[in-house]
């Protein structure tokens, strides 16, 4: 569990609490991890039997929805519809959020739920409800809203499908406007539950991708993974991961002595 205030995108506070999900087996033991990402290995904290039954029901069909989407991904390239497949194996490193976004104190409507970011995943498929605030970067400084839609989630492409494709589909720079009492009928949250289909940890592409001031993207999807975890929730991870340092640029490191 994530409360608010806890994380943020690029250094700013996001307005959003969340439950997070990852896949579900042993932790291993520090002396016997080679890679500071394996730490990400461990076993979910549901809080009743009834939740875990149904977000694990939950899971199983969106491993088949992403499994099938990434075979159309690569028949729309032209290329074997398994292609992708030795990426995911039978150990995708999966992950998921049941994402709450409280109406803005102030009622600005420059307030983030979310600040702008791209996904580190191949894709990432989301279940929204119908207060909206989802908006996507078509150009640079250019947002559009992604309206729900019932019965249709939202596909974002991530960072690992940009680096497989060269850059041909690119990560999709997006953000999440926190609600207003002014924009919705009602007083309620924002609600989403994000599903992010994601490479096996132990996945190293051939090349990086594209480096900005802002964010690099590593070709090693633990890596990658890893950086995201110690940005976005910096007090988590200087609390469970006191022995290490994460540079400007994302590479983390065993601090000194």
């Amino acid at each position: 569990y994530v409360s608010l205030g806890l994380e943020n995108t690029r250094g700013k506070i996001d307005a959003r609490e969340q439950v997070e999900f990852g896949v579900h087996s042993a932790p291993k033991r520090r002396k016997d991890m080679t890679h500071f990402y394996e730490r990400l290995i461990g076993e979910n904290q549901y809080p009743s039997n009834e939740f875990e039954e149904t977000m694990e029901k939950f899971i199983d069909r969106m491993d088949a929805i992403s499994r099938q989407l990434t075979r159309y991904l690569a028949l729309s390239l032209e290329l074997e519809e398994t292609y992708f497949d030795y990426m995911f194996a039978e150990q995708p490193n999966m992950q998921m959020k049941i994402c709450k976004y409280p109406i803005a104190i102030d009622g600005g409507e420059s307030s983030f739920g979310v600040g702008p970011h791209t996904d580190t995943s191949f894709v990432s498929i989301l279940l929204q409800d119908d207060v909206g605030g989802l908006q996507v970067e078509i150009e640079k400084d250019a947002w559009i809203d992604a309206t729900p839609i019932e019965g249709y989630f939202v596909v974002n492409i991530g960072e690992m499908l940009q680096i497989m494709t060269g850059g041909y589909y690119k990560a999709t720079p997006h953000r999440v406007l926190s609600p207003t009492s002014k924009s919705i009928d009602e007083n309620k949250a924002r609600l989403s539950i994000p599903y992010f289909w994601n490479p096996r940890l132990d996945f190293v592409a051939k090349e990086d991708g594209e480096t900005s001031n802002e964010n690099r993207i590593i070709n090693a999807y633990g890596e990658n993974a890893f950086k995201s975890l110690a940005r976005s929730h910096p007090k988590v991870f200087a609390k469970h991961h006191p022995d290490l340092l994460v540079r400007s640029d994302g590479t983390i490191e065993k601090k000194k002595s």
